[in-house]
Formats: structure tokens, sequence, C-alpha cells
């Protein structure tokens, strides 16, 4: 008789620790998921805020300083003067690598060539910066990012520049996106449709940056709006979410969800240790 009472007994413990493993395992996977989504999500808003912020300056700098521009088309174009004011404006801000102002001819004078380009022309070939402004009509414009002839990415910002309330050309800025956008403690990669990484965080090995990010790790295409989760070795958690920004730039964010899923495995593991 006792031993029929023990084994009921032992059975009902074992039925109950059944039941509160099982009961367990959905709080635990609805804890992590929660807390998963909350942490991603506050990382995302971050980016978000950060990268609206530097898109927005960058399209009022850029109108600024045309507008601080005063080129008279009916005087000759005092190209040291020019230059020297151009080459000021990059030495001032380490995100802008160039300079543009062209005339209504679609010839450009920069920073990078330290005057006129030769065997160039925004006209002829057809360039973004300067079509959106001349043919569209634009108060300004930023262009997704494309890979420049220093094969690195950028983006460029232009507006008209103006005289006597008219068009008599172009300011253009061509924009290092990974130093326009500032580094706040969360980790990222922003890329181009394609994969092309344009912009990292620094925590973030730095010869990542124009290479593609889908080559680096091809699991990263499976990549949705809601977390992925990423088991990276040693005890260390994290979840990967897919962020669509303006202007063709995509953002993964990266969120250490290790702390997280620590708890979980200490809230686990007391319950089992309060049963038993």
């Amino acid at each position: 008789m006792i031993k029929k009472i023990t084994s009921i007994f032992c059975l009902v413990i074992l039925i109950t620790l059944i039941l509160t493993l099982i009961a367990s395992g959905r709080f635990l996977k609805s804890y992590k998921e929660s807390n998963m989504n909350h942490s991603s999500k506050m990382a995302i808003n971050v980016i978000q805020s950060n990268y609206d912020s530097a898109i927005t300056g960058l399209s009022g700098s850029v109108r600024s300083l045309s507008a601080a521009f005063e080129v008279d088309p009916n005087k000759p174009f005092d190209e040291a003067l020019i230059l020297s004011n151009i080459q000021d404006i990059v030495k001032a801000n380490k995100a802008y690598n160039n300079v543009i102002l062209a005339n209504l001819s679609g010839e450009a004078f920069t920073v990078a060539a330290k005057g006129w380009e030769k065997d160039f022309n925004a006209i002829t070939g057809n360039r973004e910066w300067f079509t959106s402004i001349i043919q569209d009509k634009k108060d300004s414009n930023i262009s997704n990012p494309y890979k420049s002839i220093l094969g690195i990415y950028e983006m460029t910002a232009s507006a008209p520049l103006m005289f006597n309330n008219k068009v008599v050309g172009v300011l253009a800025l061509d924009v290092n996106l990974n130093t326009l956008i500032p580094d706040s403690g969360v980790e990222f990669a922003l890329t181009t449709q394609s994969g092309q990484i344009v912009a990292i965080d620094s925590s973030s090995p730095v010869d990542f940056l124009n290479q593609n990010l889908f080559e680096i790790r091809p699991n990263f295409k499976d990549v949705a709006d809601s977390p992925m989760f990423i088991d990276a070795g040693n005890d260390e958690y994290f979840s990967l979410t897919k962020l669509p920004l303006s202007h063709g730039v995509i953002g993964y964010i990266f969120t250490n969800q290790t702390i997280t899923f620590g708890n979980a495995q200490d809230i686990q593991t007391t319950l089992i240790s309060v049963l038993i």
C-alpha cells in the first residue's frame, strides 16, 4: 500500500513537473520575444531618428551653402576665391568629400579637381544632382548611395545657385554617409538595396565598409522586419532587424539580447529547483 501511494505521489510530482515545464516554456518564450522586440524597437528608433536627422540636416546645409554663394554670371568667375571658399567647406566638415559648383552649361568647378573638371559635363553625364535642380526644379535633392570613382559609397546633395531670384547654377556636396551618421552606441550597418555597406557603427570592423553585407553574412538575406535571433556562441545572443530607410538605404540593427536570454534561463532554473 505504501509503495502504491509512493508511486502515485511520484507520478503526480512528475506530471506536475512536466506541466510546469511546458507552461514555463511558453511563458519564457513569450518573455524572451517580448523583451527582444522591446529592445529591438528601442534600437530601431535610435537609428531611424539619427538617420532622419542627418538627412534633414544635410538638406538644410546644402540649401544654406548655396544661398551663401553669390555667383554673378555677368562678372568674371574668381577661381582663386571660389576654390578657397569651397575648400574651407570641406575642411570644416569631415563628412564632405567634395564640393561642386556647376554652371547652366553643365561645367563643374570642384574641390577634387582644384578647379574646372576636365572632360566632364553634368548635362551630358545626366547627373542626378544637376538634372534634379535644373530640369525638375527641386529646391534640393539627395541622391541614393552610389560608388564613387574613389571606390567608396557616397551620397550627393544639391541645391540651386541663385542670383537676382534666378537659377544660375548648382551647388553639390559629395557626402560620406558613414561620417554623417552619429554613433549612438547601437550596433548597425546601413546598406544599399543590393547590400553594399555604406555606414557602420564604431564597434564594427572598418574594413566592412564598401563591402557587400550578404557576402560577409549570407544568412542576413533572410532578415525581415521582425527580429531574427542569432546565437553568436560563447553564451552571447543577438537579434537582428531590417529597417527600410529613405534614399534607397536599408538599416540592419543589432541588439545584444544576452541579458534577456540569461534572465530567462535563470527563471527556468529557479522553477525547476523549487519543484524538485
